[in-house]
């Protein structure tokens, strides 16, 4: 019992020491917070002074008097008429800069085209033939002109379908002289589809146009028939050259072009006229046309 008893008064004793010693720690941040307190308010009052010292001395002096005719003037009458306000001076902002507009740079055309054709073909050996004109020549074309990323608005890509007529004289079967001899035309009809990629520069109301592209064809009849129509290869593709002028009155424009189109394909089969020696013919085309097409984009006010 009487351990029990030391042990019940050691555990008291050890709870009295600990909650004084945390009596006097809370006792000492208190004293602590109330000096930082007065450090503070001793600072502003500091600052308080010398801003009250700073203020000039003239607000602390007095008035001086004026002389008595001075002091007093008579109210002066207020005009009923007020006075226009002054407008401000007016200025002038500079021209807004931007893109320029969206017709230069791009643009939609659809038209029709008409026109004749000189044919004749080229051998690499020596055939006695001549050229023919040809006044077939019709189609219906798409153009979309567009710019180089958004500034240079020199660029068209042009697309079409057209009925037209190729071939070519051929003096007495092309082996003799051609002089006072029987001439055979040996013309074919084809349809005919090229696209062209077109370099234009505009100036006024024209447009110069530089054409560079390819075709390809296919031809469904001939005019004669005979032992040569049943030799001619009927698909053909080649490339085309030209340029023209275009006459702009919008929405309506008139083309005036010209285009000299070659084949690199073979108009005839090697062993048309002869099975021993072979003849090698491309068919060329210089072409002559006028187009009416209409603008698909609005005009700008």
């Amino acid at each position: 019992m009487k351990k029990m008893k030391y042990i019940k008064e050691h555990i008291i004793t050890a709870s009295a020491r600990t909650a004084t010693a945390a009596a006097l720690r809370t006792t000492a941040a208190l004293r602590t917070a109330a000096l930082r307190t007065v450090s503070l308010l001793a600072a502003l009052l500091i600052c308080a002074g010398s801003l009250t010292a700073q203020q000039p001395a003239e607000q602390h002096q007095p008035a001086e008097q004026q002389p008595p005719h001075q002091q007093e003037q008579p109210a002066q009458p207020q005009s009923t008429l007020q006075q226009p306000a002054e407008q401000p001076a007016s200025v002038e902002l500079p021209p807004l800069e931007g893109k320029p507009a969206a017709k230069r740079l791009s643009g939609h055309l659809i038209g029709v085209k008409y026109g004749f054709a000189n044919c004749n073909l080229s051998f690499d050996k020596k055939i006695n033939q001549k050229g023919i004109t040809s006044g077939k020549e019709i189609g219906i074309f798409y153009t979309y002109y567009h710019s180089l990323w958004n500034t240079m608005p020199y660029f068209g890509l042009s697309v079409g379908v057209q009925m037209a007529e190729s071939g070519f004289k051929l003096v007495n079967d092309g082996y003799f002289p051609p002089e006072d001899q029987p001439q055979d035309n040996l013309p074919e009809e084809e349809y005919r589809y090229r696209i062209i990629s077109q370099f234009r520069v505009e100036f006024w109301r024209m447009r110069a146009m530089l054409n560079l592209g390819c075709y390809g064809s296919y031809k469904i009849s001939t005019v004669k028939e005979g032992q040569y129509s049943q030799n001619v290869n009927k698909p053909e593709v080649g490339v085309i050259g030209g340029g023209g002028l275009a006459f702009i009155f919008h929405p309506f424009e008139l083309h005036l072009e010209a285009n000299y189109h070659y084949a690199f394909s073979l108009y005839f089969k090697p062993d048309t006229f002869s099975e021993r020696v072979w003849y090698l013919g491309h068919n060329s085309r210089l072409v002559f046309n006028v187009g009416l097409f209409f603008s698909l984009d609005k005009k700008k006010k």
